[in-house]
């Protein structure tokens, strides 16, 4: 007979694709990895041979079962539609190729024919199966059955020889001749196991523990009672679990471990993870119970007993304790770092500090994650992956973007390696193992914890094309400008809709603003309800993410365009300024034609502004954890299975989400300069409609080359050229991108914080001189020079010098200087009136006075309608206007003087 090894072999799972879609599973006996021929889906736990090896059941890569042993050989070739563990008895059910169920034992022979319809485990030489007419019956280990007796249903059968039966919808109990042990009267029961009692329930809402004579050991009390494990012990609800929690009893009935509302159904190594607490994961021993004779404790770092009534250890996640080497992975919270670059930005991370991860023992010894490992490795739905029967070993990221695969004591025991063609299993010292057949992109999957800023990205392949980025936003929030001057109306850019909150009316202004504007998502991560709740270190993660991605993009923006502001007079669309806001001011390629001479001296120089903020949505009262989540939603959390991935309630905890935005949009005197161009056409072409059919709108635009050359001036004509150029098209995802056009000439660039309250107040950097922010004149100073502009004959080709500070002239001389004006106009139209009136009669005088007059008026009306400061310099000049017509003694002063003059003449 062959040696029996030691140990049995440990098994490896390898990821061939990022998506974790194809993987390569191992049988690893000591320097050998070995795969079958067809590859392997599944291996359940090894047992000893009868030949002296391992045996184990296997799906191979056909999804078909079969028996194979340590060297990767198959025993019982994979023709299988299902293939059992084999129990302590050494016998294994299997369901054939049609569809029936059989056992066998440890050498591959069947010692049960196929012919049931389904079957349950064999023990001490009895099974429950079911035959082709439904029924249930007792099956010996020869084939035959013990009795003549059959159920409606029948389970396995226990350490004290009986199993649960189904009499007419009633639960009992029967031997092995199938004669009632325990009548049936119950409305459910729990099978036998190795113990002498049984959780029970007599009206199927109360359970107690009967025992194998039916005498409750422990009356009906609790509404949920499991079966035992193999501690002896069986978890158990109270009937106010929200508030009371959960627990364990042991044979008799006595409470050794009492935990919250999310204590952990999965016991292993005598412990138990808590996930009740908001703080994170504590995990509770049963043994300690046994030990001191009370209720457990919580487990204790270091080296202190389990049975330290004061221990009270939490980590930010763990997950329940392994069978294989009796280990749990388990994150301590993170330590804040920064980076040398980051001091002074105000910029202080929450980094996953060193041993943050790492492996705790049943004795309480946390072993920290070697230098180089990163984090768990996880599923492509960011759940960790079920552990492989006896191997006690756990995966992990590594920051060079490999894999390894660590054991209790933090040893590296194999190293995965990718080029992107092949995978290779290395052991410790570096040798090959094994390695994959070539293939295309065959990458491990990307770490989900502390994902790489690129894979956060969106429309860029790296963090060096946002300037260029930048530079195409900035391009097409110009040709909208110019667009909007020439009296075009553009559609919203595509990313201000998607950013911007959805206005079913927007006003002139809004409108405005969104048509000007261009905006894309450059950053974007995710965090779902369950892994929100299972994680609950994860939202600070992600902040952390968005605060990183902000620097790093930032500081590319700068390189280009200087220290940033965080307070730009840009008209962003309402609902696209967001968090964290960080501006540079780019002048614009073409000016805004004419808009000097309608505005004069405008309110700063008119430019864009290139903004970076971020937004997120906050998780439903601030987040929250494993403890919120009703118990049936949370076995992802208490161990590490499959089940429950996908049924968690999404009505309790929303989505969160964090993103980092770039737009351009212009300056408010760049907005206001379109505008003001904008309505000088407009004013003109209502005045011309005796021209346009009476179905055209007044403020239609002009459609041709005629239209065009009719603005007031030939300097306003070339917006609607630059106009009519189309807009560029969106960056499309992944798009490469070209160099910046201007080289990267600052080596560091100073940042702001991105939220005070949360990272602490920072003065902002002094900007570069082009950059600061310009000053607006106080008052209604710009007023007057838009009325000195309006008093010239044709508008100015180029810009009005501004005048100095101490010499600009006053609101009050501006005034004055209209009353003197008026004051002159009317007495020449006094003197006219007059004179028409000497020469004509009465009616002639009065219709000259009335004629000049209105002129005078309409003038001084269309003039200060086109300045800030309208309102009030029209009210004053009409007052002025309205003085001087009622006041009679001016005007018969001016006559007399005027006859007398001509008396005398």
């Amino acid at each position: 007979m062959n040696e029996q090894p030691h140990a049995p072999p440990r098994l490896a799972r390898i990821p061939l694709q990022a998506d974790d879609q194809a993987h390569a599973l191992l049988i690893v006996q000591g320097e050998r990895a070995i795969e079958p021929t067809g590859g392997l889906c599944a291996v359940l736990r090894f047992v000893p041979g009868a030949s002296g090896g391992w045996i184990a059941a296997a799906q191979a890569g056909d999804q078909r079962w079969g028996y194979i042993d340590a060297e990767g050989a198959w025993i019982v070739e994979p023709t299988l539609r299902q293939a059992r563990s084999f129990s302590r008895d050494g016998i294994a059910r299997f369901c054939d190729a049609q569809g029936l169920w059989g056992y066998l034992d440890t050498a591959g022979r069947v010692v049960v024919a196929a012919r049931f319809a389904d079957a349950r485990p064999m023990r001490a030489g009895l099974a429950a199966v079911k035959t082709e007419d439904g029924a249930w019956r007792i099956l010996r280990l020869g084939g035959d059955f013990a009795c003549d007796a059959a159920f409606e249903d029948l389970g396995p059968f226990g350490a004290p020889g009986l199993a649960r039966a189904t009499h007419q919808g009633a639960t009992g109990y029967v031997n092995a001749h199938g004669q009632w042990v325990i009548a049936p009267q119950l409305r459910h029961g729990r099978d036998f196991e190795e113990q002498s009692v049984v959780p029970a329930s007599p009206d199927g809402r109360n359970y107690g523990l009967l025992d194998a004579t039916g005498h409750w050991v422990l009356s009906p009390r609790y509404p949920r009672l499991e079966a035992f494990n193999e501690e002896g012990l069986a978890f158990f609800a109270e009937p106010d679990a929200w508030t009371a929690g959960h627990g364990y009893i042991d044979t008799q009935g006595r409470v050794v471990l009492r935990g919250g509302v999310h204590l952990s159904r999965h016991m292993a190594c005598g412990l138990a993870a808590d996930h009740s607490d908001d703080e994170g994961t504590r995990y509770r021993s049963a043994r300690a119970a046994t030990r001191s004779g009370g209720v457990a404790g919580d487990v204790p770092l270091g080296d202190a007993a389990w049975d330290d009534p004061h221990a009270n250890v939490h980590w930010g996640y763990g997950t329940a304790f392994r069978t294989a080497g009796c280990l749990a992975v388990v994150r301590r919270a993170p330590q804040p770092v920064q980076d040398e670059s980051e001091r002074g930005m105000g910029l202080a991370t929450q980094g996953a500090s060193q041993g943050a991860w790492g492996l705790l023992h049943a004795d309480g010894r946390f072993v920290p994650a070697p230098a180089g490992l990163l984090e768990p490795l996880t599923r492509a739905d960011g759940w960790l992956p079920q552990p492989q029967p006896d191997t006690a070993l756990v995966a992990f990221h590594t920051h060079d973007g490999q894999l390894a695969w660590m054991d209790g004591e933090g040893a590296v025991a194999w190293r995965a390696h990718y080029d992107g063609q092949q995978a290779a299993l290395l052991d410790a010292q570096g040798r090959l193992l094994w390695h994959s057949a070539t293939r295309e992109h065959c990458w491990p999957p990307r770490p989900f914890f502390h994902a790489p800023l690129v894979d956060l990205l969106e429309g860029l392949n790296g963090v060096d094309q946002i300037a260029t980025l930048a530079v195409t936003l900035a391009a097409s929030a110009e040709r909208r400008l110019h667009a909007l001057a020439a009296g075009q109306r553009a559609e919203a850019d595509a990313g201000v809709l998607q950013g911007a909150p959805a206005v079913a009316a927007p006003d002139r202004e809004e409108a405005d603003r969104r048509a000007t504007a261009a905006a894309r998502r450059v950053l974007r991560t995710t965090l779902g309800a369950a892994h929100q709740a299972t994680y609950g270190f994860l939202a600070p993660e992600r902040e952390r993410m968005l605060r990183e991605g902000r620097r790093v993009l930032a500081q590319h923006l700068g390189q280009r365009h200087g220290t940033p502001d965080q307070q730009p007079d840009h008209v962003a669309p309402q609902g696209c300024e967001g968090d964290g806001l960080l501006a540079w001011a780019v002048p614009l390629a073409q000016p805004v034609a004419g808009s000097e001479a309608l505005l004069g001296v405008p309110d700063g120089t008119p430019h864009l502004w290139i903004s970076l903020y971020a937004r997120r949505s906050l998780p439903a009262g601030g987040g929250e954890s494993v403890a919120a989540l009703p118990e049936t939603h949370r076995s992802v959390a208490e161990a590490d299975t499959d089940q429950a991935s996908g049924h968690w309630p999404t009505d309790r905890i929303d989505d969160a989400w964090w993103e980092l935005w770039l737009m351009a949009a212009p300056s408010l005197a760049a907005l206001r300069a379109a505008q003001a161009v904008r309505d000088e056409w407009a004013a003109l072409a209502a005045s011309d409609t005796v021209e346009q059919p009476a179905s055209a709108s007044a403020h239609a635009p002009p459609t041709d080359a005629s239209h065009a050359n009719r603005l007031p001036d030939p300097a306003l004509r070339p917006a609607r050229s630059r106009a009519e150029t189309p807009l560029p098209e969106p960056v499309a995802a992944g798009a490469a991108m070209g160099a910046p056009a201007v080289p990267h000439t600052l080596p560091h660039v100073v940042l702001p914080p991105l939220s005070p309250p949360l990272l602490g107040d920072a003065e902002p950097a002094a900007s570069a001189p082009f950059h600061a922010r310009p000053a607006r004149p106080a008052g209604p100073a710009p007023a007057f020079h838009a009325m000195a502009a309006q008093l010239s004959h044709r508008p100015a080709r180029t810009p009005m010098p501004q005048a100095p500070q101490s010499r600009r002239i006053t609101p009050a001389m501006a005034l004055m200087a209209h009353f003197v004006l008026s004051v002159m106009a009317l007495a020449c139209h006094a003197s006219v009136a007059l004179a028409a009136w000497r020469a004509e009669g009465l009616w002639a005088g009065l219709g000259t006075l009335v004629f000049m007059g209105f002129a005078e008026l309409y003038w001084a009306w269309r003039f200060v309608f086109q300045t800030p400061e309208s309102l009030a310099l029209a009210a004053a000049a009409m007052g002025v206007v309205l003085y001087l017509f009622v006041w009679c003694v001016v005007y018969r002063r001016m006559g007399q003087t005027f006859s007398a003059h001509g008396a005398t003449a």
